[in-house]
């Protein structure tokens, strides 16, 4: 995703925070801080602030094929913690693959990444995401 009409220059760290089980891996590959506006490959995303994107990929480690709505977390309550505590809720997301693979089952080692966008103030430095289980409790990935 490229940056638009934008007032800051974007800035991009790659990071590792994973977390493996129960046949999932679920890996922070990057954070980018994007700016205002951003061009996706289907809409542009518009902050409030400034977009700070989180890109993640979900990979089924099992031997047989699984749907990631039967496993044991959740993108979609997401939340950034930054470096004084200050946490984000995860507001858009743009996909990196087909569209129509989101209603079909991941092979065994198959992998999807995703860009989850937060609506952050300028200037943060972020911290920890938290993607949550099925009982909504909060796993942190070191960013």
């Amino acid at each position: 995703m490229l940056p638009i009409n934008t007032n800051i220059e974007p800035v991009s760290k790659v990071v590792s925070g994973k977390v493996n089980q129960k046949g999932w891996e679920v890996s922070a590959t990057g954070v980018k801080y994007a700016g205002q506006k951003i061009k996706g490959e289907y809409k542009t995303y518009e902050a409030a602030e400034v977009w700070t994107v989180v890109s993640v990929t979900v990979k089924n480690t099992s031997s047989k094929r699984q749907r990631e709505d039967d496993a044991w977390f959740t993108l979609l309550f997401s939340e950034l913690v930054d470096s004084k505590g200050n946490k984000y809720d995860y507001k858009d997301r743009d996909i990196k693959y087909d569209a129509d693979l989101l209603s079909k089952p991941f092979s065994p080692g198959e992998a999807h990444s995703v860009d989850l966008l937060f609506d952050t103030p300028k200037g943060i430095k972020v911290d920890k995401f938290l993607i949550k289980d099925k009982d909504f409790k909060s796993i942190p990935l070191k960013i």
